[in-house]
């Protein structure tokens, strides 16, 4: 039952940030697409995106509400998410402005999000700023020896390749023992 009762300008807000997150999330798929180098070509792809950005879309799509995937947002996911739907009736107010909105904020980013990896990945982008952190505790049972500072090392390495920017990274008995981030920003466009 949907009810089209008034939505607030901050439930609109929150809708469109949702709408923005999950653009982000999905362009991440083709971040680890990129990082795993099954996208041969990240610099011709960019070209051709520029050129015409429905050739993004041959390589990957954005995220929609129909739930066709485990994890997708739905409408009624959406109008729970932002607390829209009255719990004893069901009625829910607002929905299809909260859905314009969160469609608003796929349309805003994901595009975008989707051309700055494809210019990460391409090289030759001059003034890509950024930190990478990795933090080992050494001292329990698995994290004592040289040999295990290297396991853990390469395991970092593995989810870095993975397209992973934020992870723990575990010991060989799978206790967590560091962290690692890697945060990249490109220069402003003009």
């Amino acid at each position: 039952m949907h009810d089209q009762e008034s939505i607030s300008a901050e439930e609109l807000k929150a809708a469109e940030e949702l709408g923005r997150k999950a653009a982000k999330n999905q362009a991440g798929w083709l971040g680890q697409e990129l990082a795993q180098g099954r996208i041969l070509e990240p610099g011709e792809l960019l070209e051709r995106v520029r050129e015409d950005s429905a050739a993004l879309y041959e390589v990957i799509l954005p995220p929609t509400l129909s739930g066709e995937w485990a994890d997708e947002m739905t409408p009624l996911m959406l109008a729970r998410e932002l607390g829209l739907e009255d719990p004893e009736s069901g009625a829910i107010r607002g929905l299809e402005a909260a859905c314009e909105a969160w469609e608003d904020g796929v349309g805003e980013t994901f595009e975008a999000e989707c051309e700055r990896l494809l210019e990460l990945h391409a090289g030759g982008v001059a003034g890509i700023v950024g930190t990478f952190r990795l933090e080992l505790e050494l001292g329990n049972a698995a994290m004592r020896t040289r040999r295990d500072v290297v396991r853990a090392l390469h395991d970092a390495a593995e989810l870095l390749q993975a397209g992973e920017d934020s992870a723990p990274v575990r010991d060989a008995n799978g206790n967590t023992v560091g962290r690692l981030e890697l945060e990249l920003e490109l220069p402003p466009r003009d």
